[in-house]
């Protein structure tokens, strides 16, 4: 992930440790010495003390002084301290979208949605992820959670054919019947069902839709999943639930996590708070979160709320992880079970409870509607106690106080496991041979890929059917030498951006919007919507790629002020279009392209799909305050001109809107690293202006990939070259 800090890659020193690491995960001894002697030979082993090489930069952190935090609400770079997480949220709300908050007004800081509850049943999506298991494999020894083996569809069958009496007949036995492990039916047992109401769960800015345990990274990390599990575990011993709102998923990294969870009996009890394994792969950190219940969305959108996802993955990037979820927060994998249960963002966990254990109120509300008001005093002295904490308990069922939050408070601190708790619980279960019985026979381990046909000979055989791979376009008009590097003349801009314009905002890994270009183009070629799955998934085909380029649904262009997605004005009719269909017409009528932007272009992740789109489109230069270092080394890859303003110059002080048309003077096949070349700025009225701007191709290697139109045009050349 080194992207995220401007890193091609991270080098960590290699010591006691790291061996120690191998020999846990498996590796023989004689592997663990060979590493250790490789090491040591060449001067690499253990920790370099201070001084000992000469950084450009040296930074130290105290770790006595790392606090917990979270990361967002836009970019991963934006570390919160848990503590102020909530005033944090509520200042950002009011804070103006030019300042990286939501603008929201004061009486909209009031909206709220309503979504009636179903507590029986679960929405279509969720019973589709949890009933028919993504990722089918051999391992016998994998956990069931009740919801896998029938439990489920047992009640959503009565729910449906019986009414919602049928539903909450149904027998203990046959609950646990559904079950299949001795940790699942101890608490299968337990488990309340209530009748269907009237009553539903509120949607406010902060509310917690997504919930997701994700990361091929921070879900390897046995400790961290380890508190997960254990949190998940106290939270359900304290009687806490997680709201049906809430979507809540756990991707492992690996095999080897469901091994210890299941074997610590740690996973059930994520299964009953909703954190059930749906496969083993990037889901709601690359967007793969799926589609929300459609009346939460309905609520969210139709009340404009900056409803919040929690997940411990690495990025989130506006709309990458959900197109309607706004605020996305990072953190450790036990902190997302807390806030799902807390079921908002915008809260103190040091002064405000997480949940309320009111699992006596629930028996007591049962027995009072199904048994009467003598049913409800016929409930045990003990069943009611359990309300309130021993100091505060009576025998008396008549001091009990139905409202929201009736039942014992369950702070943070009560449920969060001790560090001996996690240590004691991993030495129960991980052991070397656990990942070398899960990383080896990967063949057999998988026998859905084995099923997969995969083509022979030595060329690729395109299916142009196929909306997933299409043959790229990019050695179409290939010719033996390169034409000569002359200037852009009567240029439009496709887009003015402002500052930190991501490369998700450029290329789009998340879903495939139906009203969008691309979505346009997959029903055209017969694809169902709930087929369309993601931009990340599509990568292949370069037609849904270049008309998803610009089209994030958060991504803002400066010539269509307060308008949010990718779209722009087409000048010579003064057209508000998609940015594809834009730059669709400005290449047939080969208009060359410029895109505009501001500080720190092209941050995030280092995603070639936005240098390619960008390419694509007919953009022939970028002009910006600032580059992210990959993503302007991939322009230049792709043949794109990249060129910063000077400092103090940027878009809004040249008063530029889109209507001008763009010269860039002295470029030509002289041209050097670093060069300042001038940009002519024609306005709208004929008068016009030369400012200076830099070349930002950098080395004299990246003026050969510039001349021969990219890398990929330069390698075939010297290939052909070679050859004769």
């Amino acid at each position: 992930m080194a992207p995220e800090y401007g890193a091609t890659m991270g080098i960590f020193p290699v010591d006691e440790e790291s061996v120690a690491y191998l020999a846990a995960t498996g590796r023989t001894d004689e592997e663990c010495v060979a590493f250790e002697n490789y090491f040591k030979a060449q001067g690499l082993f253990g920790m370099p003390k201070a001084g000992q090489i000469d950084y450009s930069v040296d930074l130290s952190l105290d770790l006595g002084s790392v606090k917990p935090s979270v990361a967002g609400p836009k970019r991963p770079q934006d570390r919160i301290d848990l503590t102020t997480l909530k005033s944090t949220f509520e200042e950002l709300l009011e804070k103006s979208v030019a300042e990286g908050g939501y603008g929201k007004s004061k009486s909209q800081l009031q909206n709220s949605g309503m979504v009636l509850r179903h507590p029986n049943s679960l929405p279509p999506d969720e019973q589709e992820m949890i009933l028919d298991r993504p990722t089918p494999d051999a391992v016998n020894q994998m956990p069931e959670s009740p919801f896998h083996n029938g439990l489920l569809s047992k009640l959503a069958y009565a729910d449906k054919v019986q009414g919602a009496e049928g539903a909450q007949k149904l027998s203990v036995q046959e609950l646990l019947d559904a079950s299949s492990t001795e940790a699942t039916k101890q608490f299968t047992a337990e488990v309340e069902f209530p009748k269907k109401s009237k009553e539903g769960s509120e949607i406010h800015h902060g509310s917690v839709i997504i919930a997701a345990i994700t990361s091929c990274t921070n879900t390897s990390n046995p400790s961290v999943m380890v508190a997960a599990g254990l949190l998940a575990k106290k939270a359900v011993e304290q009687g806490l639930h997680i709201d049906s709102i809430v979507k809540t998923s756990l991707a492992p990294g690996s095999r080897v996590v469901t091994d210890y969870l299941g074997k610590t009996g740690l996973q059930p009890f994520l299964d009953q708070l909703g954190f059930q394994t749906v496969g083993y792969g990037c889901t709601t950190c690359i967007g793969n979160s799926g589609p929300l219940n459609p009346e939460v969305e309905k609520e969210i959108l139709q009340h404009d709320l900056v409803a919040a996802s929690v997940l411990s993955g690495n990025r989130n990037f506006e709309a990458r992880i959900h197109p309607t979820i706004k605020a996305n927060f990072l953190m450790s994998p036990p902190l997302v079970v807390a806030f799902a249960l807390a079921g908002r963002i915008n809260i103190d966990f040091a002064t405000e409870p997480v949940g309320y254990d009111n699992r006596a109120l629930s028996k007591l509300a049962y027995a009072d509607e199904v048994q009467g008001a003598d049913g409800a005093q016929n409930l045990s002295v003990q069943t009611s106690s359990m309300v309130r904490a021993p100091e505060q308990r009576s025998n008396s069922l008549a001091e009990v106080e139905f409202s929201k939050n009736s039942g014992r408070p369950v702070f943070l601190r009560d449920i969060w496991p001790t560090l001996a708790e996690i240590r004691d619980t991993l030495r129960s279960a991980l052991t070397p041979e656990v990942f070398q019985k899960l990383y080896s026979d990967f063949a057999g381990q998988n026998p859905k890929w084995n099923e997969i046909s995969s083509p022979t000979g030595e060329t690729y055989l395109w299916n142009k059917k196929s909306t997933y791979i299409q043959e790229p376009p990019f050695f179409e008009n290939f010719c033996n030498t390169p034409e000569p590097i002359t200037g852009i003349e009567g240029a439009r801009a496709l887009a003015i951006f402002g500052d930190s314009v991501t490369t998700d905002h450029i290329s789009p890994a998340g879903a495939i919007k139906k009203q969008s270009p691309a979505g346009s183009f997959l029903i055209e070629h017969g694809v169902k919507l709930e087929d369309f799955n993601s931009y990340g998934s599509r990568r292949g085909n370069d037609r849904v790629m270049t008309r998803g380029t610009f089209a994030n649904v958060r991504i803002k262009n400066l010539m269509l002020p307060g308008v949010e997605g990718g779209e722009t004005l087409y000048q010579p009719t003064a057209e508000r279009l998609s940015i594809f269909d834009a730059a669709t017409r400005y290449i047939a009528e080969k208009t060359p392209l410029i895109i505009i932007a501001g500080q720190e272009y092209g941050t995030g992740s280092s995603r070639d799909w936005a240098a390619k789109g960008t390419k694509l489109l007919g953009v022939r230069a970028v002009i910006a305050s600032s580059y992210e270092r990959i993503h302007r080394s991939n322009l230049v890859g792709m043949g794109i001109l990249p060129l910063q303003f000077f400092e103090g110059t940027t878009s809004q002080s040249l008063g530029l809107d889109g209507s001008e048309t763009y010269a860039v003077v002295g470029l030509s096949d002289a041209l050097q690293p670093r060069q300042e070349l001038k940009l002519r700025i024609t306005r709208k009225n004929g008068q016009s202006e030369e400012i200076p701007v830099k070349v930002r191709i950098d080395t004299p290697i990246e003026i050969d990939y510039y001349r021969h139109g990219g890398i990929l045009p330069f390698i075939l050349r010297q290939l052909m070259s070679t050859q004769g």
